[in-house]
């Protein structure tokens, strides 16, 4: 090989240190090379039969959380090919897991690779906050991820996170009419199910004044317009009692 090919893969190993046959330092080299992207040590390492794919660092984080956490996603490409192995849904010290770091964090990519995994995958597992991988996207207005995680058949579109809030009513709540879209898309999506206080989605937004969220929702077929809440109060009354002129534009 020539000095020049051999020139990346010698100063990784000046990063993460050398590629010996201790066990124990090969694992510590590749969480190192994990979480620097570095995917010619990746794959040096992987070729050891007895690398610990899934042994964690001081902080739990494990190579493919890192790697998820950063967005090294030929990295964690190469760590899935452990796929006999590899813990797809192993939490770091945090309770993040690597599917609830890539969403959090908007790494298209990561999740796709993540989701491919789809034998092993839990799409919902909460985080140690609660949050699962789609209630993370929707708070955080990642659209590309969001759809996704809608492809895969076994997301619970509905789930709530530990405070009673649904992917939609945090979608509604930060005003991302995309990721509403995309909810809303969704044949088991329930655009009417209340939070923890019995709030629902269209109301809250009328609350708010999020006018193209209240777009969307009222495209849906299902959408009860005109229901009262609690108090007696309809999405139109808010809408007026606020002063938000373009809500109720919308709703008439």
């Amino acid at each position: 090989m020539q000095l020049k090919k051999l020139y990346p893969i010698l100063l990784s190993l000046l990063l993460v240190g050398p590629i010996v046959s201790l066990k124990a330092s090969n694992d510590n080299s590749l969480i190192k090379a994990a979480k620097i992207g570095n995917i010619d040590v990746v794959k040096e390492l992987l070729k050891h039969d007895k690398i610990d794919v899934n042994k964690p660092n001081s902080n739990g984080d494990t190579p493919l959380t890192l790697a998820c956490f950063y967005g090294h996603e030929n990295v964690v490409t190469e760590l899935l090919q452990h796929h006999d192995k590899i813990d797809v849904n192993k939490p770091n010290s945090n309770g993040d897991t690597p599917l609830t770091l890539a969403c959090f964090y908007g790494h298209e990519n990561v999740v796709t690779e993540l989701l491919q995994h789809h034998d092993k995958i839990d799409v919902n597992k909460p985080d140690s906050n609660g949050d699962t991988p789609l209630t993370l996207a929707c708070l955080y207005g990642h659209e590309n991820v969001v759809k996704e995680l809608l492809q895969h058949d076994k997301i619970e579109v509905n789930k709530k996170d530990s405070n009673g809030e649904t992917p939609l009513k945090l979608a509604c709540f930060y005003g991302h009419e995309n990721v509403v879209k995309e909810l809303l898309k969704h044949d088991k999506i329930d655009v009417n199910k209340p939070d923890s206080n019995g709030e629902k989605h269209l109301k809250l937004a009328c609350y708010w004044g999020q006018d193209k969220v209240v777009k969307e929702l009222l495209q849906h077929d299902k959408i009860e317009v005109n229901k009262k809440d609690s108090n007696g109060e309809t999405p139109l009354k808010l809408a007026c009692f606020y002063g938000h002129e373009n809500v109720v534009k919308e709703l008439l």
